[in-house]
């Protein structure tokens, strides 16, 4: 065989197993494709039957407040003890509250008892079921401006609130699952403490210990420092 034979033939392999190439990397992207498009519409599917059986449970959620509030529902300060003889309070939870308070949203979706028996004062409550009623108001007859306006408002209102109160107030919000609650007295007890030194702080909320290392002082103020950047 002659070389320009012999290159002509090597030339013709070339061509052929870049050819076979070309057509294995058409047939792998193929492939891929359709296994990527495969994966999404399963994932869009997932994603789908979630959204709708979410939407279900928000329905019956809803549906099931609608058919229960015209019931009463009661809640029961705890003002201590008086000749060994406990001081309850009685509080009827008005029926917005369920849009604030988690825990009362509970109590209306179950069917058994409508009475739920609290550790907290009834001044404090009180304040906690205002802040509910109003709140609510706003959420779903405001827009997002007047609730932010009612948000700041209530936050330099329990700005002017002393610490004890704050701690109580917080603790109600714990108990009864008020987040938009919890989160504005969380911020107040945050700008209130500020850059105090941390004795001072555990004086303030009574904490017994005070053998605190200065380590530990240390990291307690930058963690304070941490999330007052957050507020």
């Amino acid at each position: 065989m002659t070389p320009a034979k012999e290159a002509a033939a090597i030339l013709k392999r070339l061509r052929e197993k870049k050819e076979e190439i070309l057509e294995r990397v058409v047939r792998e992207e193929e492939r891929i494709t359709a296994e990527s498009l495969k994966e999404w519409k399963a994932k869009s599917a997932r994603t789908e039957e979630i959204a709708a059986r979410t939407k279900q449970e928000e329905e019956w959620k809803t549906n099931r407040i609608k058919e229960n509030s015209s019931m009463r529902l009661v809640l029961y300060s705890y003002n201590g003890r008086v000749n060994r003889v406990v001081k309850l309070e009685e509080f009827e939870v008005d029926e917005l509250c369920v849009v604030e308070s988690l825990k009362i949203r509970e109590l209306v979706l179950e069917d058994q008892s409508r009475v739920l028996y609290t550790d907290i004062d009834s001044r404090v409550l009180q304040q906690v079921m205002d802040f509910c009623k109003e709140r609510a108001t706003v959420k779903c007859s405001g827009t997002e401006d007047l609730l932010k306006a009612f948000d700041s408002m209530y936050l330099q209102q329990l700005s002017s609130t002393h610490w004890s109160c704050l701690s109580k107030i917080l603790c109600a919000a714990c108990t009864l699952e008020i987040p938009s609650l919890a989160d504005l007295t969380s911020t107040a007890i945050v700008n209130m403490v500020g850059e105090k030194d941390t004795r001072v702080i555990l004086k303030m909320f009574h904490f017994a210990r005070q053998n605190i290392s200065l380590e530990e002082m240390e990291q307690g103020r930058e963690d304070l420092q941490y999330w007052a950047k957050l507020k």
